[in-house]
């Protein structure tokens, strides 16, 4: 087997940074429902997190956005995160990106755990984890089900993949 090493390695982080103080607060002022956060905004005390990294500034949370809007801030943030990772990474190497494009071939485009072949698409990572229309719990209500069935709590079953007793 031929050796290969790690020629380095990099790190990226969302450019704003606030206090976990600063994030309860923002959670309140943008939760609906005050008596539901205070009651919830014990996590904040508890999570033992000291600051966040935040893919836009603190002030863009507290204005409404739609999912479009919200998945396009982290989409290009990400993006920005990406090149500017992987740029640092190759410069510490001591190389340039044309010396390492024959192993990028096409257009390049990582998933979560791509590299594993569990995960080469979405659908192939979703079924490999259990997360696909095949493998999910369908539960009943207790009123949808016949007196006899006994249990008050309803029943489940697992459609396709791995199942359970009904």
């Amino acid at each position: 087997m031929q050796a290969c090493s790690l020629l380095s390695l990099t790190t990226a982080v969302p450019p704003y940074v606030i206090q976990q103080h600063e994030a309860k607060a923002i959670g309140r002022r943008a939760f609906r429902r005050k008596n539901l956060f205070d009651k919830l905004s014990s996590v904040f005390d508890n999570a033992a997190i000291a600051k966040r990294h935040l893919v836009a500034p603190h002030e863009w949370y507290e204005a409404p956005h739609g999912w479009a809007e919200r998945n396009a801030v982290y989409l290009a943030a990400s993006e920005a995160m990406f090149e500017d990772a992987a740029g640092r990474a190759i410069a510490a190497a001591g190389l340039v990106p044309d010396q390492i494009a024959k192993w990028v071939p096409g257009d390049f485009h990582a998933l979560g755990a791509d590299g594993f072949g569990f995960a080469d698409t979405r659908p192939a990572a979703r079924r490999y984890f259990h997360i696909d229309a095949p493998s999910v719990v369908v539960q009943e209500p207790a009123a949808a089900r016949p007196a006899t069935w006994g249990s008050a709590t309803g029943r489940s079953a697992v459609i396709g993949g791995r199942s359970s007793p009904r």
